[in-house]
């Protein structure tokens, strides 16, 4: 991904070229004008869709909070999940998926 991204651009405190995954995800949720709420409703809908489980409400909120704040990084399972919801590429969100880690949907 190239800095010059418009998902990629750095916000207040942040240096360029330094843009966390989490950071990425949390601003373009906003950009789409959506709450976390809204977020784990689409994963929710995507889930179900596909006939899989997902973890309560409370703890998807807990998990996107982690995710958003770069406590934590979501797993290839959510990070396909995440792109799907938003619309965008995995590249998009500064990951790639880990090749050991099975496909799940």
């Amino acid at each position: 991904m190239s800095s010059s991204s418009p998902l990629a651009s750095p916000g207040a405190g942040e240096a360029e070229g330094s843009v966390s995954p989490g950071a990425i995800l949390r601003r373009t949720r906003l950009r789409r004008r959506w709450s976390q709420q809204r977020l784990i409703w689409e994963m929710q809908q995507i889930a179900r869709r596909r006939r899989l489980s997902l973890p309560t409400p409370e703890s998807l909120k807990a998990m996107v909070s982690r995710w958003e704040c770069g406590h934590r990084v979501p797993d290839n399972f959510n990070r396909r999940l995440l792109c799907e919801a938003l619309g965008i590429a995995l590249s998009d969100l500064g990951l790639a998926e880990d090749p050991d880690v099975p496909d799940l949907l």
